[in-house]
């Protein structure tokens, strides 16, 4: 019954406790991930937009540089009808070096492989320009051919130089006097190196930007097309995972929370089942004590009537009773005194349970009485057995603290059909 209580009280108190405290534990770990996951989406969106602007910037800075150059008159001045390239390196080539906004300014002309004229900071010249530009050039010079000469076109390009920004201007007015077209453009790159990047990494924490090439580039990262839609080169960043940043302290803390939760569930859950165990000890103390008798802790008369009522209610086996009522017990007990008479009493009741053993109750009915239930076909050979064995049993004299006791037994065996278990 204890053991049938305990299980019960995990069933239905313990085991729910624990299982809600997972589950708050489950849905507090996926609503922190959740949390975690938006956060890093966010940042990377964040990222994504900084470095979109970073790139707009800078072609949005060259394309204006180029258009205002272009449109110098002394500018035009120089280049038609001759190109003066001594003009050009002392002039765009020394604004390079003080820090302009781009690393090289070339002179070109439709249809002319090498540049007229070059500027640059030192690097290795350019021999052809649209091998330098790539498939951004034609596309480049064709936008801008139907255009007015104040326009200019702008494109991402992968350089030999690296990854950089390209803007094209016609140099001169639309028309000149004589009524010449421009057909010679500048041409301004910017290279997107370290400290373009850092503009980015510095102003707007952005944090390991770099360039990589465009089969390099992560889903996390963005590919950046030139003018002619093909990938030229891939921008890639750290993230900070400011999900992580931001939930490690509640995930720690709701860790802590929910472990100090399941540690007190666990104690009143403890608790509570020690209270149920000590009921059930007392419940199944009470039923033992309510049906065997406390001297010789033998079954006493309650337990054999409620196993006669059983067995009339639901057996069809013959059954038989041995009824013992011992002899001179009331001598032993008024010469030596009850101590002694109950410790007779003891080994009587220790004797009679050891010789019925086939039976299936001995008990105390009270006083020196005893009664053994036999059931079934051999019931009354059972108990003529068991009759013999307890003369022979009683016929010894028992020794009770150095007190020679004697007790006889008269002993009468009844039997009844199933219907009739209850008159016998």
């Amino acid at each position: 019954m204890r053991h049938l209580l305990g299980w019960r009280f995990i069933i239905a108190i313990a085991l729910p406790l624990f299982l809600a405290a997972l589950g708050a534990l489950s849905l507090t770990t996926d609503l922190l991930d959740r949390v975690s996951d938006t956060a890093n989406l966010a940042e990377n969106s964040r990222n994504r937009e900084v470095v979109q602007r970073v790139l707009k910037t800078a072609e949005g800075d060259l394309a204006r540089l180029a258009r205002q150059n272009a449109t110098w008159e002394e500018a035009r001045a120089h280049v038609y009808p001759a190109v003066d390239a001594t003009w050009l390196s002392s002039t765009w080539g020394n604004s390079t070096s003080l820090g302009q906004s781009y690393d090289r300014a070339l002179v070109i002309e439709r249809g002319r492989p090498e540049p007229l004229a070059a500027a640059s900071l030192p690097r290795e010249p350019v021999r052809n320009v649209e091998g330098y530009l790539g498939s951004a050039y034609d596309v480049l010079l064709n936008s801008l051919s139907n255009k007015a000469a104040s326009n200019v076109a702008t494109s991402f390009a992968a350089t030999p130089d690296g990854p950089a920004v390209v803007a094209v201007a016609p140099i001169g007015p639309a028309a000149s006097s004589d009524g010449t077209a421009p057909t010679r453009y500048l041409v301004l790159v910017r290279l997107l190196n370290d400290k373009v990047l850092s503009v980015a990494q510095s102003g707007y924490l952005v944090n390991g930007l770099r360039v990589v090439l465009p089969e390099e580039t992560p889903p996390n990262g963005m590919r950046v097309n030139s003018i002619s839609g093909s990938a030229v080169f891939g921008m890639v960043w750290t993230d900070r995972n400011v999900g992580q940043v931001t939930t490690a302290f509640a995930r720690s803390k709701a860790a802590a929370t929910l472990g100090l939760l399941i540690l007190v569930m666990t104690g009143i859950g403890f608790v509570c089942w020690r209270l149920v165990q000590n009921l059930a000890d007392n419940e199944e103390r009470a039923l033992h004590q309510a049906l065997h008798d406390p001297l010789t802790e033998m079954p006493n008369r309650t337990a054999m009537m409620e196993k006669l009522k059983a067995l009339r209610a639901g057996g069809t086996e013959h059954h038989v009773i041995a009824y013992a009522d011992l002899d001179g017990f009331k001598d032993v007990n008024d010469s030596y005194g009850h101590q002694i008479g109950d410790r007779l009493l003891r080994a009587v009741g220790t004797g009679i349970a050891r010789l019925a053993s086939k039976s299936l109750l001995a008990s105390r009915m009270g006083g020196d009485e005893f009664v053994v239930l036999f059931s079934g076909k051999d019931a009354g050979t059972e108990a003529e057995e068991f009759s013999d064995h307890l003369l022979r049993f009683l016929a010894k004299p028992f020794d009770i603290e150095g007190r020679i006791a004697f007790v006889g037994a008269s002993i009468g065996v009844a039997q009844s059909d199933p219907a009739d278990a209850d008159e016998l």
